[in-house]
Protein backbone atom coordinates (compact mmCIF):
# COMPACT_ATOMS: atom_id res chain seq x y z
CA UNK A 1 0.00 0.00 0.00
CA UNK A 2 1.11 3.71 -0.78
CA UNK A 3 0.22 7.12 0.00
CA UNK A 4 1.36 10.38 -0.22
CA UNK A 5 2.55 12.82 2.81
CA UNK A 6 0.74 16.37 2.85
CA UNK A 7 4.39 17.32 2.08
CA UNK A 8 4.28 15.27 -1.10
CA UNK A 9 6.74 12.58 0.51
CA UNK A 10 5.66 8.89 -0.20
CA UNK A 11 5.28 6.47 1.96
CA UNK A 12 4.51 2.47 1.31
CA UNK A 13 4.65 -0.65 3.63
CA UNK A 14 4.15 -3.95 2.94
CA UNK A 15 5.13 -7.54 4.13
CA UNK A 16 5.81 -10.65 2.53
CA UNK A 17 6.23 -14.29 4.55
CA UNK A 18 9.48 -16.69 3.92
CA UNK A 19 9.22 -20.38 3.54
CA UNK A 20 11.16 -23.36 3.91
CA UNK A 21 11.80 -25.41 0.74
CA UNK A 22 8.91 -27.13 1.27
CA UNK A 23 6.58 -24.49 1.18
CA UNK A 24 5.67 -24.28 4.79
CA UNK A 25 5.95 -20.82 6.46
CA UNK A 26 8.29 -19.67 8.98
CA UNK A 27 6.10 -19.52 12.37
CA UNK A 28 6.58 -15.79 14.15
CA UNK A 29 8.90 -14.24 11.16
CA UNK A 30 6.77 -11.03 10.46
CA UNK A 31 8.71 -9.59 7.67
CA UNK A 32 7.16 -6.33 7.26
CA UNK A 33 8.54 -3.43 4.99
CA UNK A 34 8.48 0.46 4.71
CA UNK A 35 10.23 2.71 2.63
CA UNK A 36 9.80 6.57 2.65
CA UNK A 37 10.36 8.91 -0.63
CA UNK A 38 10.83 12.30 -0.66
CA UNK A 39 8.78 14.90 -2.98
CA UNK A 40 11.57 14.61 -5.26
CA UNK A 41 11.66 10.79 -5.55
CA UNK A 42 14.55 10.77 -2.83
CA UNK A 43 15.66 7.39 -0.43
CA UNK A 44 18.43 9.12 0.66
CA UNK A 45 19.04 12.90 0.95
CA UNK A 46 20.42 14.36 -1.88
CA UNK A 47 19.68 11.71 -4.36
CA UNK A 48 18.45 14.40 -6.64
CA UNK A 49 21.66 15.91 -7.47
CA UNK A 50 23.80 15.63 -10.23
CA UNK A 51 27.59 14.52 -10.40
CA UNK A 52 29.42 16.75 -13.04
CA UNK A 53 32.16 14.23 -13.66
CA UNK A 54 35.34 15.62 -16.28
CA UNK A 55 36.81 13.17 -18.96
CA UNK A 56 40.03 12.80 -16.99
CA UNK A 57 37.73 11.40 -13.45
CA UNK A 58 38.13 14.89 -12.10
CA UNK A 59 34.94 16.38 -10.21
CA UNK A 60 33.85 19.97 -11.35
CA UNK A 61 30.35 20.76 -9.29
CA UNK A 62 27.51 18.37 -7.71
CA UNK A 63 24.18 20.98 -8.42
CA UNK A 64 20.24 20.40 -9.24
CA UNK A 65 19.67 20.43 -12.80
CA UNK A 66 18.11 23.06 -14.09
CA UNK A 67 14.05 22.41 -15.49
CA UNK A 68 13.92 22.56 -19.60
CA UNK A 69 12.35 26.18 -20.47
CA UNK A 70 10.44 24.96 -23.92
CA UNK A 71 11.60 21.49 -23.73
CA UNK A 72 11.25 18.93 -25.98
CA UNK A 73 8.08 17.40 -27.67
CA UNK A 74 8.30 13.23 -27.85
CA UNK A 75 5.60 11.84 -29.92
CA UNK A 76 3.77 10.31 -31.14
CA UNK A 77 2.52 9.50 -27.79
CA UNK A 78 0.86 6.58 -27.51
CA UNK A 79 2.85 5.46 -30.52
CA UNK A 80 4.43 1.89 -31.98
CA UNK A 81 8.30 2.35 -31.36
CA UNK A 82 8.63 5.01 -34.17
CA UNK A 83 9.53 7.98 -31.97
CA UNK A 84 10.44 11.57 -33.01
CA UNK A 85 11.39 14.61 -30.61
CA UNK A 86 11.54 17.70 -31.72
CA UNK A 87 12.31 21.22 -29.49
CA UNK A 88 9.30 23.07 -28.35
CA UNK A 89 10.66 26.18 -28.14
CA UNK A 90 14.37 27.54 -28.72
CA UNK A 91 16.76 24.70 -26.38
CA UNK A 92 19.85 25.98 -28.25
CA UNK A 93 19.84 25.24 -32.04
CA UNK A 94 22.62 22.85 -32.70
CA UNK A 95 23.28 21.64 -28.74
CA UNK A 96 24.10 18.19 -28.57
CA UNK A 97 21.13 16.01 -25.97
CA UNK A 98 21.13 12.80 -24.94
CA UNK A 99 17.71 11.06 -24.03
CA UNK A 100 17.44 7.78 -22.15
CA UNK A 101 14.78 5.70 -21.79
CA UNK A 102 14.20 2.93 -19.13
CA UNK A 103 11.70 0.63 -18.54
CA UNK A 104 9.10 0.48 -15.83
CA UNK A 105 11.49 -1.64 -13.26
CA UNK A 106 14.47 1.41 -13.99
CA UNK A 107 16.43 -0.72 -16.30
CA UNK A 108 17.74 1.30 -19.13
CA UNK A 109 16.70 -0.03 -22.40
CA UNK A 110 18.04 2.82 -25.01
CA UNK A 111 20.19 6.00 -25.19
CA UNK A 112 20.47 8.25 -27.83
CA UNK A 113 22.43 11.38 -28.85
CA UNK A 114 20.91 14.22 -31.28
CA UNK A 115 21.33 17.51 -31.82
CA UNK A 116 18.51 20.39 -30.75
CA UNK A 117 16.96 22.58 -33.89
CA UNK A 118 16.09 19.58 -36.11
CA UNK A 119 12.89 16.70 -35.30
CA UNK A 120 14.59 13.60 -34.96
CA UNK A 121 13.23 9.80 -35.09
CA UNK A 122 14.01 7.08 -33.26
CA UNK A 123 13.33 3.69 -34.43
CA UNK A 124 12.48 1.77 -30.59
CA UNK A 125 9.96 -0.33 -32.64
CA UNK A 126 11.69 -3.73 -31.01
CA UNK A 127 10.55 -2.54 -27.44
CA UNK A 128 7.91 -4.73 -25.93
CA UNK A 129 4.76 -2.51 -25.65
CA UNK A 130 4.45 -0.91 -22.14
CA UNK A 131 5.02 2.36 -20.57
CA UNK A 132 8.60 3.53 -20.65
CA UNK A 133 10.23 7.08 -18.93
CA UNK A 134 12.89 9.72 -20.56
CA UNK A 135 14.99 11.72 -19.81
CA UNK A 136 16.18 14.63 -21.70
CA UNK A 137 19.45 16.29 -21.20
CA UNK A 138 21.02 19.11 -22.53
CA UNK A 139 24.82 20.03 -23.19
CA UNK A 140 23.93 23.12 -20.71
CA UNK A 141 22.59 20.78 -18.06
CA UNK A 142 18.77 21.44 -18.71
CA UNK A 143 16.54 18.47 -18.20
CA UNK A 144 13.22 17.37 -19.33
CA UNK A 145 11.54 13.57 -18.04
CA UNK A 146 8.31 12.35 -19.17
CA UNK A 147 6.63 9.13 -20.46
CA UNK A 148 6.34 7.18 -23.40
CA UNK A 149 3.29 4.50 -24.15
CA UNK A 150 4.25 2.27 -26.58
CA UNK A 151 1.52 0.06 -27.98
CA UNK A 152 0.69 -2.04 -30.77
Amino acid sequence: AGSELPNGDLVFTGAYEDTFPNGLPFINDPNVWLVRLSAEGCLVEGCNEWTIINPDGSITATEEPLAMNGGFIVYPNPGNGQVWVKAAGEPGTGQRCAMVLYDAQGRRMKAETFFAGRPQQFDWGDLQPGMYYYLIRTEDGAYQSGKLLIAR
